[in-house]
Parts: structure tokens; C-alpha cells; sequence
């Protein structure tokens, strides 16, 4: 169906015509990014305690996380608390390498952020 435009006013209402294009656009992506979001398992059962999900599809930069989430109290003193949960693992896989006999394998980790979140693990309280 071809969409009639007045001679007379006929830029502003293309405008228009284009500004709702657009926005259409973006709810259908939104809804597409949506539909693949629930396609990830959910810890819908209350003996199922964590699932960690399969995808990896939505990051999220760490410190745009925490801004968004600053008056929630979960994320209160969250970097000094991942720094000292992670720091002692990365130093134990480290002297396991050392301690093995063979050289480590290369290896090439590329991320786009070094500070992003994936919906990877899903707690159920």
C-alpha cells in the first residue's frame, strides 16, 4: 500500500514518514535481540540453585553495569570484591602451570572489552 503524502506540507510529513520507519526498525530489533535472549536456560525451579547459560551474545561493560546499578545494594564494593574472589584462583592456575612439566600451551584470548559481563550464570535464591 503506497503511503499518500499532501503536496502541500509533503517534507515535514516524509520526515515523519521516516522517523516512524525507523522507530518500527527498532522495535522489531529489540524484540529479535529479546527472542534470542529467552532462549537461554532460566533457574525456574527452586532446587535448581544456578544455570549457566550458552550464550554469550549479550555483553555488557562492567562499569556501564555498575553505574546503572549503583543504589542496588548486590553491587556495592563489586570490584574490590571480584578483584580479591579472583585474584587467588588466577595465582593457583599460574603455579600449577609452573609446576607442570610441560610449557603451556599458546593460547590467544580475544575480547572485545577486558571489562564486559555475559549472561553466563543465572542464580536462583
Amino acid at each position: 500500500m503506497p503511503i499518500l503524502v499532501s503536496r502541500k506540507v509533503y517534507i515535514p510529513q516524509l520526515a515523519l514518514i521516516e522517523r516512524r520507519q525507523e522507530r518500527i526498525h527498532r522495535i522489531r530489533a529489540k524484540l529479535a535481540m529479546l527472542h534470542l535472549y529467552q532462549q537461554d536456560p532460566m533457574a525456574n525451579t527452586p532446587d535448581a540453585h544456578h544455570v549457566i547459560g550458552q550464550s554469550q551474545n549479550f555483553p555488557e561493560n562492567l562499569f556501564t553495569f555498575l553505574g546503572q546499578n549503583s543504589d542496588d545494594p548486590a553491587v556495592k564494593d563489586f570490584i574490590p570484591k571480584l578483584k580479591a574472589h579472583l585474584l587467588p584462583r588466577i595465582r593457583a592456575i599460574h603455579i600449577e602451570k609452573q609446576d607442570s612439566s610441560q610449557p603451556p600451551a599458546p593460547s590467544v584470548h580475544d575480547d572485545h572489552s577486558p571489562t564486559s559481563l555475559n549472561q553466563v550464570i543465572l542464580k536462583n535464591d
